[in-house]
């Protein structure tokens, strides 16, 4: 049913098409090669495509010229010509057609219709290869290889080619286990490229020789002077508070038993508290310090 549907959508559209085709307008002349050449089995004839596209291409419209040239290359309506489909192809090209360049960089390649020339196949499968087409990447990286036409180049082969076989082409990746020695190559994602850390200096230390002094230095004071911090706060504190801390800093009436003991309690858990708190923070710096592997150089 739905091609019954895209039939009828098809003739509709010739009649639609047709009269200013007749008037001479050359997008109305392509469109109408397209529809006879896609029409389906009641509509589909290459020789109506093939007038079509000629009138359309003899007024310079790019696509025309393409597809006229393209049925010369298969003989499709027309009796196979590959020199005027070469003609045809190199018009279309000039004019941006990248998939005009490709196919008649194939011509080239094989000789047919044209001089054989690998160098300029090479150039012309360059002009599509940048524009995204996975062909003329696939066949650039294939001369590279083989050094037709251009210098031998295994490294730029391989570029292309990987460019192609992410574009889809299976040629592509088998030739590139061939180069690779049969092994499939690597591929790594632009977006797991973005989270490797951005470090060019391959000798720089994993933990600085200065972060290292540091954590040294930072721990010693804190083992040593926190206790007499700790102190020297509690102090004032104690003295306001809970005389008997500080009786023999401070002579004075001997104060309540209770009220030393009551001091006591609320100070020795504060202390201890800071103190297992100091421990641990060296402790940590120093397991830090330990995994990161201490001076060893990224180069060892």
């Amino acid at each position: 049913m739905p091609e019954i549907f895209s039939r009828l959508s098809s003739a509709l559209l010739i009649r639609k098409f047709k009269p200013s085709a007749d008037n001479g307008d050359a997008n109305s002349q392509y469109i109408l090669g397209v529809l006879y050449n896609n029409g389906g089995a009641l509509i589909n004839s290459h020789k109506k495509a093939a007038t079509c596209y000629k009138k359309a291409a003899e007024q310079g419209h790019p696509e025309a010229q393409f597809y006229l040239g393209n049925l010369l290359q298969q003989g499709k309506g027309v009796t196979q010509d590959y020199k005027e489909a070469a003609s045809y192809y190199y018009k279309s090209a000039k004019q941006g057609n990248i998939k005009a360049a490709l196919h008649l960089g194939r011509l080239f390649e094989t000789g047919k219709g044209v001089s054989q020339d690998y160098a300029k196949a090479g150039k012309l499968y360059l002009v599509a290869a940048k524009n995204g087409d996975k062909e003329a990447q696939y066949y650039l990286g294939r001369l590279y290889h083989s050094g037709s036409g251009l210098p031998q180049d295994d490294v730029k082969a391989s570029e292309w080619l990987e460019k192609a076989s992410q574009n889809g082409h299976q040629g592509a990746l088998s030739l590139l286990k061939e180069i690779n020695g049969g092994q499939e190559p690597l591929r790594v994602e632009e977006s797991e490229i973005e989270l490797m850390p951005d470090d060019k200096d391959e000798n720089k230390p994993i933990f600085p020789v200065r972060k290292t002094v540091n954590v040294v230095v930072y721990t010693l004071l804190t083992l040593v002077l926190a206790p007499i911090v700790i102190l020297l706060l509690l102090e004032p504190f104690s003295i306001f508070f809970f005389p008997s801390l500080s009786i023999t800093m401070h002579p004075g009436p001997s104060p309540s038993r209770l009220g030393g003991a009551v001091a006591r309690m609320l100070t020795l858990p504060v202390s201890m508290v800071l103190w297992i708190y100091v421990l641990c923070q060296g402790l940590r710096l120093f397991m830090i310090y330990r995994r990161s592997g201490g001076l060893k150089h990224r180069n060892d």
